[in-house]
């Protein structure tokens, strides 16, 4: 007999949490990142303008900054377990689904009062 629900979506379910968690730290961690480069960058910046020399450019922190931005919209995207759960559910759960229930749930009583 098959399942009803593939144990693969339960896997995936599961491991939603696991991605979302790791898109947010390392959305942080780049981000922390590129921060303290750019604080040390500034100093650089400084030096650069008092001995009169070209500036460096900030194409590297922007890049950075931007990777981040899209580690959080994946940590924003992917849903939580319990939204995949629901997800499966709404699937799932259909109005054909529910009157079978019905024709389930009348036969139990059926049973149950002819055991009475």
């Amino acid at each position: 007999m098959d399942p009803i629900i593939n144990p693969w979506l339960i896997y995936l379910a599961e491991l939603a949490n696991w991605v979302k968690l790791a898109g947010f730290m390392a959305a942080g961690i780049v981000l922390l990142g590129a921060s303290i480069e750019y604080m040390d960058a500034e100093q650089e910046r400084v030096a650069a303008r008092v001995l009169r020399r070209d500036l460096p450019t900030d194409a590297p922190y922007k890049l950075k900054f931007k990777i981040s931005l899209a580690f959080l919209i994946l940590w924003i995207v992917v849903p939580s377990t319990d939204t995949v759960y629901k997800m499966i559910a709404a699937h799932y759960i259909t109005p054909d689904a529910v009157d079978n229930l019905g024709h389930v749930f009348q036969s139990i009583l059926k049973a149950i009062k002819e055991v009475r």
